[in-house]
């Protein structure tokens, strides 16, 4: 019997989280010209190494990179023996170049039976956005890793230069895209401190070709408006007008935790919270209320937390105390949620079979590509030890039917390559208890409890 949502009995798969950008010097040539001196003094500042050599430029040989990416990993607790058993199975070049080979990331996502993606910045191998434009959201000394001083406001870059990295980066990401029509949909990143510019550059990236939304800047309180302020009432009407996605990437926002060897794992350990924060802004703050199409994701940040928040939020909903917010929000939180909020993870099983306290329709399943804690490059086993023993339709919808929906992925385009690349549905239906060896990514966990699930009966 032919089941419609495969292809030749695949599953059409598409990573609702990926990461891609250039080595750092490449940027200079996708911004204005008055803007170049500026980028040669940040590279200095940013960019210097212990020694005074400068960083590697455009072209720097694969092995350079894949040297940048384990030592990224060894400063945020990476230890020597799992660096290795990681890199005995893992293609650097492969991992590093394709942040910026179109070609060949296309071939090794197909290989890992993925046909399409969504694309976010980087910032691992020496390639985030200039002037801190990418998760930094325009801080001075915080990067993709972390960093800067704990207990002191990081500084900010000027805003016109924030807005010039975010223009360099956009401008790179609408070329790379544009390579492989319909199999990306890359996220555009916004300037910070200024509605106007941020308007403006929603628009831009939506006429370059970007698919993939914006990636909306996370930023302490102290630093920005809460998003419930009616100041960003132009960013969400633009966003709601143009289709455009907008994309909450744990990682960015949090407070400076500095460098000693229990920094990085505070940081984890408070990265669902900064990440899902803006869920509850926009929440109350009646953004959902007023712009019922608009769509927001919260991408890499587990999923496990989403019915016990929504069922926080209900529960104040319902408080007398706060009878006036239902005078203006005619929904539950939980309602709102289920009809235009979305959460992308590579997902633990447990979360799998949580699928409909979470949402069904709500979930979009993502690698993390390239990075070593998602589930590239084993991603059709991950899907095995998470989804065997559940419905192929379910399954279907949480690995790409969902993000073909929310992203508006040409999905016949998508189903060809999957009739020859993507997992078989009959594979992923078989469990599997134990993940490949050596491998450091967190799609082989049960849940939070324990990294082998206790049975594999459907749910």
């Amino acid at each position: 019997m032919t089941e419609p949502h495969l292809s030749n009995g695949r599953y059409v798969v598409v990573t609702s989280d990926g990461h891609a950008g250039p080595p750092a010097r490449t940027f200079r040539d996708y911004l204005e010209k008055k803007h170049w001196n500026a980028f040669e003094d940040y590279l200095k500042e940013s960019r210097g190494t212990p020694d005074g050599k400068p960083a590697a430029p455009a072209g720097a040989p694969a092995e350079a990179s894949s040297d940048t990416f384990v030592e990224s990993m060894k400063t945020i607790g990476l230890s020597e023996e799992a660096a290795s058993e990681f890199t005995a199975t893992v293609s650097f070049a492969d991992a590093s170049e394709s942040l910026w080979d179109p070609a060949r990331r296309l071939a090794v996502l197909e290989k890992d039976g993925v046909v399409g993606d969504v694309i976010f910045p980087d910032g691992n191998v020496d390639n985030e956005p200039p002037f801190g434009a990418g998760y930094a959201h325009g801080r001075r000394g915080i990067g993709q890793m972390g960093g800067g001083e704990p207990g002191k406001q990081p500084e900010l870059y000027p805003v016109e230069l924030v807005a010039a990295g975010a223009r360099a980066y956009n401008r790179w990401l609408s070329e790379f895209c544009a390579t492989n029509p319909g199999r990306h949909a890359g996220v555009a990143i916004l300037p910070t401190h200024d509605v106007g510019l941020m308007v403006e550059e929603v628009k831009r990236a939506h006429a370059s070709g970007l698919t993939g939304g914006v990636l909306l800047p996370l930023l302490l309180l102290t630093e920005m408006r809460g998003y419930n302020d009616p100041i960003y009432e132009p960013l969400w009407s633009v966003c709601e007008d143009l289709g455009m996605p907008v994309n909450v990437h744990a990682g960015g926002g949090q407070p400076p935790y500095g460098t000693s060897p229990d920094a990085f794992l505070i940081r984890m350990t408070e990265l669902s919270f900064y990440g899902s924060a803006p869920l509850w802004y926009m929440m109350w703050g009646g953004v959902f209320e007023r712009h019922p199409k608009l769509k927001v994701v919260f991408t890499e940040q587990s999923a496990y937390w989403a019915p016990q928040k929504l069922a926080e939020l209900d529960f104040f909903y319902d408080m007398p105390w706060f009878a006036a917010v239902r005078q203006t929000l005619r929904m539950k939180p939980s309602e709102y949620w289920a009809r235009q909020c979305y959460v992308g993870t590579f997902m633990f099983r447990e979360e799998a079979e949580q699928r409909h306290a979470i949402g069904l329709k709500n979930i979009l399943w993502g690698s993390d590509f390239p990075h070593l804690e998602g589930t590239w490059p084993h991603s059709k086993k991950s899907m095995q030890f998470t989804f065997s023993g559940m419905p192929s339709l379910d399954v279907s919808m949480m690995v790409g039917g969902n993000a073909i929906d929310v992203y508006n992925f040409d999905r016949q385009k998508l189903a060809q390559v999957a009739a020859k690349v993507g997992p078989l549905a009959e594979e992923v239906n078989k469990p599997l208890t134990q993940g490949p060896p050596g491998h450091l990514g967190m799609g082989f966990r049960y849940g939070l409890k324990s990294a082998a699930p206790p049975s594999t009966s459907a749910a």
